[in-house]
């Protein structure tokens, strides 16, 4: 069985006035985190014919609509389309929208053919244009959005696309910062892989001792990247050389560009960032006639969020309510 890992960025959105007025649940940093009114065209959507569905134009050129919608409750479990909700419950959205883009066409290729003949355009009408799907999950009440990283639909255009059909004015998004430590490694049942990537390396014979990858400047190199996986790897001793990274970096030794630890806590995946501490997930798709289905893609996306969900509800109850 063919699987393909996908990786998911995180995201929180939230309304911001510049004039900073205490005025319609703005707070006196200028912040709102009250998207109800995104909850309830998402709730709309959901109920709706999507054969009768027109896509929202973004800009001159762009153009986007919801294909695929489902409704989670707070502990996970998908409902039908035609049941009752009520939005005060605990919930979250995974769709799946899908952005035309009227200046190209798209083009399919038939492998095994040459390289003309294989080759088909569609598109060249004003009015068509090449078309790409990704898949987001949306938690109305911490305002998280996760999405595949470089995808069709960044988070600035997910912003453009409710308030086009919302009218919410001013969304902005920040990265969401994962609070996990090396500390909290120590909790970790199975260390996958580590990358890391480090420049400025310093050639003192303590640095060589402590560390062990001075020595490549023999080479004259000024960066270094390097990815350990395989085999069983010990938890304890991969703590202890993150550890002397770390306090090389705090010590400006090096300069820590990049520590991912791809890890697993029981069966749940780790997928943390200890320099720029974005809080990322990974999971495993499975290839269905040699293509990833789109029912695959949503439970992905879905699980991604789920498996950081608890982590991110404790976030936002802490802050009050005022995002994670």
């Amino acid at each position: 069985m063919n699987q393909v890992l996908k990786k998911y960025d995180f995201f929180q959105i939230y309304r911001h006035s510049v004039s900073k007025k205490l005025v319609d649940g703005f707070d006196e940093l200028g912040n709102n985190y009250d998207l109800s009114e995104i909850d309830k065209y998402l709730l709309t959507r959901f109920s709706a014919d999507s054969k009768k569905l027109n896509p929202i134009k973004l800009d001159k050129y762009s153009y986007a609509g919801i294909t695929n919608i489902q409704l989670y409750d707070g502990s996970g479990v998908g409902q039908s389309h035609d049941s009752k909700v009520d939005l005060a419950d605990s919930h979250f959205w995974v769709f799946s929208i899908e952005r035309a883009n009227t200046l190209k066409t798209a083009v399919v290729v038939q492998v095994k053919k040459d390289i003309q003949s294989g080759r088909v355009e569609y598109g060249d009408s004003p009015e068509e244009g090449a078309a790409s799907d990704t898949v987001v999950c949306f938690d109305p009440n911490t305002g998280v959005v996760v999405l595949p990283p470089r995808s069709g639909m960044g988070v600035s255009k997910i912003e453009s696309f409710f308030y086009k059909t919302t009218r919410q004015r001013n969304l902005v998004d920040d990265v969401v910062v994962d609070s996990t430590s090396v500390n909290s490694l120590e909790h970790i049942s199975r260390i996958n892989e580590i990358v890391f990537r480090v420049s400025n390396i310093v050639s003192d014979r303590n640095s060589i001792r402590n560390a062990g990858i001075s020595e490549f400047n023999s080479i004259n190199n000024k960066k270094m990247s390097l990815k350990l996986y395989g085999g069983e790897m010990n938890v304890h001793e991969v703590i202890k050389v993150i550890k002397r990274l770390l306090h090389r970096s705090d010590k400006k030794e090096i300069s820590l560009e990049q520590l991912l630890v791809d890890g697993q806590n029981n069966d749940d995946k780790q997928l943390i960032d200890l320099v720029n501490k974005r809080m990322i997930a990974s999971n495993s798709v499975t290839i269905v006639n040699g293509k990833i289905p789109m029912d695959a893609m949503m439970d992905s996306v879905k699980d991604a969020y789920f498996s950081n969900k608890t982590k991110l509800d404790m976030s936002n109850n802490l802050k009050g309510g005022k995002g994670v």
